[in-house]
């Protein structure tokens, strides 16, 4: 009986390899099937090698994690974490998943899903700017609450647009300055906690 029981688990992946259609091109496939949020087809797809590779051919370099976190898939993120996804890897512009999701303004739930998950809500992009610069800049109240309840660095130097021309400021001197009045309260509200610890 034991034995047979060892047949089958060992027989199980080349069940599944055998389930798997044959593909053209397997990057191009596992770009569609994020962007589809076809996660049953990821795991013909994607193994463990290339997890945290990119498609040669694509110039950004994205890995699997950052196409579910543009195409704002969060249970693709969470099945990617699953599977041993890192969290940190940079795609060709110096960008994680996070930055990517946050910067982008579209994936609101995957950049969630990626700071629960443990994502460093710190990293900077190329210009120094990090996850909270971007949500207080898109007017994200839900992703600038998440990451400010995570600690996030609000007194961290970004350059950005400061009376018309460029120069440095801190991130909440420009949720204060934003035209979102729920971002100021945000800050606000953050600074009485603050106060009162």
């Amino acid at each position: 009986m034991k034995l047979f029981a060892l047949a089958l688990a060992l027989a199980a992946p080349c069940r599944a390899a055998l389930a798997c259609p044959p593909v053209e091109d397997r990057w191009l496939q596992i770009a569609i099937d994020i962007r589809e949020g076809r996660v049953d087809r990821l795991d013909c797809l994607i193994e463990a090698a290339i997890l945290n590779t990119h498609d040669p051919k694509d110039g950004m370099e994205s890995r699997a994690l950052h196409l579910a976190a543009r195409y704002n898939r969060p249970w693709v993120v969470q099945y990617l974490i699953h599977r041993g996804a890192d969290l940190e890897v940079r795609d060709a512009t110096d960008r994680t998943a996070l930055q990517l999701s946050v910067s982008g303004n579209k994936s609101e739930d995957a950049a969630a899903v990626l700071i629960q998950a443990g994502a460093n809500i710190e990293a900077e992009d190329g210009e120094a700017r990090t996850p909270l610069y971007w949500a207080v800049v898109h007017q994200n109240v839900t992703l600038t609450r998440l990451l400010l309840e995570r600690l996030a660095n609000r007194q961290k130097q970004v350059g950005t647009m400061v009376n018309g021309e460029y120069g440095q400021a801190t991130i909440e001197e420009v949720a204060l300055r934003s035209q979102s009045r729920e971002i100021r309260q945000v800050f606000a509200a953050q600074n009485q906690q603050g106060r009162s610890k």
